[in-house]
Order: C-alpha cells, then structure tokens, then sequence
C-alpha cells in the first residue's frame, strides 16, 4: 500500500472516530498533505472542505479564533487559508445571508475592522457574483511595517472561504489574484 493512500485510510479512521466523540456543530479537524508526484499541498478543514495549493507549502501558525492555517512555500511566499461556516460570523449567526449577499457582508465587515483598528487602506480589486467572490488589497503600516496583502473572500454552500497572499515582492499585485482566484475554484 502506497504511503498516501495509508496516509488518507488513516486519516478517515480518524475522522470517523473522532466523529463520533464530538460533536460536529462546533468540531473540525485541519490538516495537510503534499503529493510530490502532482506536486499540489492539500489543505482540509473537515467538514468544511479543501484546497489544492500549487507546489509544496509548510504549514505554519494556526489562529484558532479565525480557523485561518498559514503556509510559507520555499520562496518564503506566505498564504492564509480559512474555511469557516457562514453561521459562525457575527453579523450572520442568522445564517440568513447567503450566496454573493454574504461575502458583500463579509468583505464590508471585514474591510471596516482592517480600516478601524489598523488605518489601513481596503479597496476591491474584483468581484464576481457568479462565483461569489470579491478580491481586495490591503495596503499601509502597522508598527513601522509595510501591509501589503492581496484577499479573496468567497463562499462555497454555506463555508466561507478566507484566502490571502501576504506582501511579497516577488509576486505582483495581478500575479496574487490570479493565485488566490485558482485556489477558489
């Protein structure tokens, strides 16, 4: 048996157990996984579904309050991935935003935190309802450091999805859409 498919028996073994001890309502389980032959990072957060990142990536802090996982690649590109249930968020434990309503609830909320508590300056680079995203650049300082991040707020069923690209010279403004827009897909 190869190593990846053990990996992943084991992994549902757990999932199932685990399952079963614990409630699903306020559970979840992340995790990673790098396939070398495809070259593609798997994260999952169970129940609210994966992401395939391109290329082999490090997990590194986890905010468990945000249920935001980084990862830093070998170039020293930093990402951020968070799956979370459009029910958990403050302006909609109603859960009656949904679709492309929440993620303009979402990006209006989360811009006025950034703008409120830091001085930094949000501006949306794209939106697209079909698919029920919105991309924006944060930009400005915090403590004497420059912000320069690139995030994609979507919504896929009921999980929102929380991506950004943290600043990196290496990677151009356009460069980071496109990157946070494949891994939305």
């Amino acid at each position: 048996m190869k190593i990846s498919t053990f990996k992943a028996l084991l992994s549902i073994i757990f999932f199932m157990t685990l399952s079963n001890c614990v409630s699903q309502k306020s559970s979840y389980i992340i995790g990673s996984d790098y396939n070398k032959t495809k070259d593609i990072t798997t994260y999952f957060s169970y129940p609210y579904g994966s992401i395939q990142i391109p290329g082999k990536w490090e997990k590194g802090s986890f905010n468990a309050s945000s249920r935001e996982q980084s990862f830093v690649n070998k170039d020293g590109i930093m990402i951020s991935i968070a799956m979370t249930p459009t029910d958990k968020y403050p302006f909609n434990l109603d859960g009656k935003l949904t679709g492309y309503a929440f993620v303009k609830e979402f990006y209006d909320w989360e811009s006025k935190y950034f703008m409120e508590s830091f001085g930094l300056q949000c501006h949306k680079v794209e939106r697209d309802s079909k698919t029920q995203f919105i991309i924006f650049q944060v930009e400005g300082e915090v403590e004497n450091q420059k912000v320069d991040n690139v995030l994609l707020f979507g919504v896929k069923q009921h999980t929102a999805y929380n991506l950004s690209v943290k600043i990196k010279q290496d990677w151009s403004t356009l460069e980071r859409i496109i990157f946070l827009k494949n891994l939305h897909k």
